[in-house]
């Protein structure tokens, strides 16, 4: 299967939803009113540390390339948002509800101990293996590379060969789609899982370069002002294969990867690569 030359792949800013939820995993289920429980997914929108998220992460990737072929984004309204606030030039986004967030199904807004309490056993499942976890009603990271995720690769194969392609989406796509690209065995899946290393926050920036290494990331933040002193770790490295299984339904062109963090509410921007070149930088701003 043909790729685009450059994949550039970004989670949405911060959203409503996401800091009832972070509120709610810390105990506080106080943002959980009727009012909140009762908005559509797709309805959520950006807060104003998703759209500062989303400004810096936009300067970065005009840093890297100016224009693309593509631009593709869940029709979801905090995808929408943050492709808009990344202000790329010249972008006319194609919408394309193969890249909306994983459906949650019932769960989508409850508690966490609504969930422990109505679902004990799905609850249990959930912990043990999250990769083939299903909410109830709604689909596990398995049936979102299986279905959606295929489906979008076929796209790109037919429609955008050799371009350069970005994509705003949610984070759960990205694990779907990191997994199928490249054709992570279920361990190595469970492992990025389990690891900080691999988490994907919000605006954190996937670039899947199919026949050359992406420009290096700018010694400061894109968004920084004033710029300030950059350190560098390396993170723990995770396995890459960079094709599909011979007896898959779809064999991918090598692709290397490389990821993109900003993170403007502490300050920082990340950057690591997940193949040999592994590595990982904070960009600090100052305040």
């Amino acid at each position: 299967m043909s790729m685009p030359l450059d994949l550039y792949v970004i989670r949405h800013g911060e959203s409503e939803a996401n800091v009832i939820v972070q509120a709610g995993e810390q105990g506080d289920n106080s943002l959980y009113t009727q009012d909140n429980v009762t908005v559509p997914d797709r309805s959520w929108r950006l807060t104003a540390t998703g759209r500062k998220q989303a400004d810096c992460i936009g300067r970065w990737l005009v840093s890297q390339q100016q224009l693309f072929d593509r631009y593709m984004v869940s029709p979801y309204v905090r995808t929408r948002e943050t492709a808009a606030t990344m202000a790329l030039p010249k972008a006319k986004w194609e919408e394309n509800r193969v890249l909306r967030e994983r459906s949650w199904g019932e769960i989508n807004t409850i508690t966490k101990d609504e969930f422990k309490n109505n679902y004990a056993r799905n609850w249990n499942f959930k912990n043990t293996d999250p990769l083939y976890w299903r909410p109830p009603a709604g689909e596990s990271i398995a049936d979102v590379a299986e279905d959606r995720v295929h489906n979008i690769l076929t796209s790109l194969s037919r429609k955008s060969d050799s371009e350069s392609v970005v994509m705003v989406t949610h984070g759960d796509f990205m694990l779907a789609l990191m997994l199928t690209i490249e054709d992570l065995a279920d361990e190595e899946f469970l492992h990025r899982a389990d690891s900080d290393d691999w988490k994907i926050t919000n605006c954190a920036c996937t670039i899947h370069a199919a026949t050359r290494k992406p420009a290096a990331p700018p010694s400061v933040c894109a968004g920084s002002r004033p710029p300030g002193p950059c350190s560098t770790r390396r993170p723990a490295a995770g396995r890459s294969r960079w094709s599909r299984g011979a007896n898959s339904s779809a064999r991918i062109s090598p692709m290397a990867i490389w990821w993109m963090w900003c993170r403007p509410s502490i300050h920082t921007c990340w950057s690591i690569t997940a193949n040999s070149l592994s590595r990982k930088r904070d960009f600090t701003k100052s305040s």
